[in-house]
């Protein structure tokens, strides 16, 4: 599903303008990555990212060197009625 398709679903199911849509959702999507970056665990509603960070590593025979990467794991909750979550998985 590419930004674009979240965007019109959005848009249509709460009648809100495409454009307001984009705009929040690559404002959002942009938070996240800074946070990942800055190694915060998100918790969001059935959703958990928990940021992690590769160290670099140096070059071995015929194995390149690799600069350290910033990555995170995605976890879904499902989400209980009374509003508390749990994880899955």
């Amino acid at each position: 599903m590419s930004i674009k398709d979240i965007t019109a679903s959005i848009s249509e199911a709460e009648k809100i303008p495409a454009g307001k849509v984009r705009k929040i959702t690559k404002a959002l999507l942009e938070r996240i990555g800074e946070a990942i970056d800055n190694g915060e665990k998100l918790q969001l509603p059935g959703l958990v990212f928990t940021p992690r960070t590769q160290p670099a590593r140096e070059a071995e025979g015929d194995k390149p060197a690799r600069p350290e990467r910033k990555t995170a794991t995605l976890r879904r909750r499902t989400v209980k009625e009374d509003n508390a979550t749990e994880e899955v998985g």
